[in-house]
Parts: C-alpha cells; structure tokens; sequence
C-alpha cells in the first residue's frame, strides 16, 4: 500500500493549483473545461472550502488511489477529487461544500502545466495559490476539522469513505 502510494505521488511537481478567475460564467466554464476530456483530471473548487494546496494534492492523490482500486464514486477524477477535498460521498453535497460557485473567483487544479495551457484560455487572471494561517484555519472549520494538520485532513477523507 504504501508502495502504491508513493507511486501515485510521482508527478506531483507537474501539477497545476492557481487562484484563478474568468469572464466565462462558472457553470459554461465548466461545460467547457470537460469537453476537454482527457486522462489528467481539471477541477474548479471555492477557494473558501481549500485549506492548502497540500489538500488539493492529498484529494488528487486518494482520488487516484480510488481509481486504481476501483472504489471510486465518481466516475470521473476530479469528481473524485472534489468528494475527498470536501470528505464528502455524496456529490451533490461536495459540489455544494467545495464547488466553484463563481467564475470571479476559484481555485483551479490542472493534473500537468500541458492541461494547463489548454485550460488558461478560458481564464483572465491567475496567481499561484496561498493562503494565509487565518484563512486556512477558516477553511478547516469550514470543513468540520479542529485544524489544519496534513495527517488530520488525511484521516478525515479516509473517514469519509468508510462512513456510510
């Protein structure tokens, strides 16, 4: 298991997370960004339901490790993605806790900069994503976790799964 871990995490560096915003309206951006199809997954999430870009990773990776497991909800990675980051299994309530709900501000995750270059026409502005200890504390709370510990966010969206 732990092998199978450290394998899914090659390649992280080649991910893409950026505060990110569009002139498109978000549920068209949407729309648009998944008639892009491929295997590397793009999601929108609310910038207030992120904690880090650690928990982007760690989403991105438990949403791999689903897959490959054949345990998945969604069907397909960045809805997977979104369940764990919002340590949801239902996805209607993970859209409504962790979705971008608008096109002026989101947080925008590319599985490589290649993704990322398709996807940057469609966005006016981007940065790379931050946030600072009170923000990221909010998020937490938010999210129901006392803090913003890696290993507590990774025990919750463990949790998730094995909560019915």
């Amino acid at each position: 298991m732990k092998k199978e871990i450290a394998d899914l995490s090659e390649g992280l560096e080649s991910c893409v997370i950026m505060s990110a915003s569009s002139q498109i309206p978000i549920k068209e951006l949407v729309e648009k960004i998944k008639m892009m199809g491929g295997k590397e997954p793009v999601q929108l999430f609310d910038p207030a339901a992120v904690i880090s870009s650690k928990h982007i990773l760690a989403a991105y990776v438990n949403a791999r490790l689903a897959f490959n497991e054949r345990r998945n909800i969604a069907k397909t990675l960045g809805m997977e993605m979104l369940l764990f980051l919002s340590m949801q299994r239902k996805i209607d309530e993970a859209l409504r806790i962790a979705g971008a709900k608008s096109e002026k501000d989101f947080v925008l995750f590319c599985g490589n900069a290649r993704l990322y270059d398709r996807v940057s026409r469609y966005i006016i502005r981007s940065k790379r994503f931050r946030k600072d200890a009170a923000e990221s504390k909010k998020s937490a709370r938010m999210l129901g976790l006392e803090s913003t510990d890696q290993g507590e966010i990774m025990e919750r969206m463990a949790e998730s799964r094995m909560l019915e």
